[in-house]
């Protein structure tokens, strides 16, 4: 999940592959759009297990997911916000128009993605609506960068 949504809030798709037995997840985009979406998930993911960690000892392995997922939604809101402020500034400042660049690129991935690999939609997830509240709560602890 906090692949995804790193991977849309950068202009990418992300899905997962199985190699053998090991899954993988898989970035489609440009690459610094990639790179972007991967620097953000080792910073993240670090964060997120030391709040499960910390918030939930003695919890069961269903707990700390659920509590995960919350933090991972939280986060994701907070960050979509602030892409939406850089962006609103930067329209009445830049030279270019930013927000059409970005859907151009969205688009090109989406068309390749399209065309080129069958994807479908992942499952849901069923979690602990405890656990959820309490990662998403402790979600917005997580400083972010800026």
């Amino acid at each position: 999940m906090l692949a995804q949504s790193l991977a849309s809030l950068n202009g990418c798709i992300a899905y997962t592959e199985r190699a053998g037995k090991q899954k993988h997840i898989v970035l489609v985009g440009t690459a610094s759009d990639r790179a972007a979406v991967a620097a953000l998930w080792q910073w993240l993911v670090r964060r997120i297990e030391w709040l499960s960690a910390t918030h939930g000892e003695g919890h069961d392995r269903p707990w700390h997911e659920a509590f995960r997922v919350g933090a991972v939604v939280t986060i994701t809101e907070r960050l979509r916000a602030g892409q939406q402020q850089t962006t609103a500034a930067l329209e009445t400042t830049a030279l270019v128009q930013v927000r059409a660049g970005l859907a151009r690129r969205q688009q090109r991935v989406a068309e390749y993605t399209r065309r080129n690999l069958n994807l479908k939609a992942g499952r849901g997830v069923r979690v602990d609506p405890e656990a959820y509240q309490q990662g998403r709560a402790a979600g917005g602890d997580v400083v972010l960068p800026k």
